[in-house]
This record gives structure tokens, sequence and C-alpha cells, in this order.
């Protein structure tokens, strides 16, 4: 909800909205997020953890980077 508030200021986002395309893309990126939330859970290596938290961790990071290179290439477009 920041990013849509940040890029677009005079935006009313809907937070159904939000929820649905979170769900989109995890879905459509779930390889890459259970990739990341394994490499997290193998970086802690023996200190105790929650598998959760390494789960949303990697869901966020993956949302987070798809979402600010879609940012990128439209600045680098002109958009």
């Amino acid at each position: 909800m920041g990013l849509i508030r940040r890029g677009r200021p005079d935006a009313a986002p809907a937070w159904e909205a939000h929820y649905g395309c979170r769900h989109h893309l995890v879905v459509r990126y779930r390889p890459a997020i259970e990739e990341h939330a394994y490499a997290l859970s193998r970086a802690r290596a023996a200190n105790a953890g929650d598998p959760r938290r390494d789960w949303r961790q990697a869901e966020t990071e993956i949302i987070r980077s798809i979402l600010t290179a879609i940012d990128h290439r439209e600045d680098a477009k002109g958009e």
C-alpha cells in the first residue's frame, strides 16, 4: 500500500484489491518464493526460527523486487 501511495499520491487503493493482487503474485511467483524462504531458513542454520516467518519475509522480498523492477522499467520508458 505504501508503494502505491508513494507512486500515486492521489490513488485510493482498496485493501481487497491489495490482497487480491498479493495472492495473484504469490501464486505466480511461488517457486521463487519457496526457493528464497528455503535460503532464509538455511541462512539461520542452527538458530531456532519460524518457517512461517521465513515464508512471509520471502514473499515480501520477492513481491517488492518484482514491483520495484516494474516501476524502474516504466521510469526507463519515460512513463
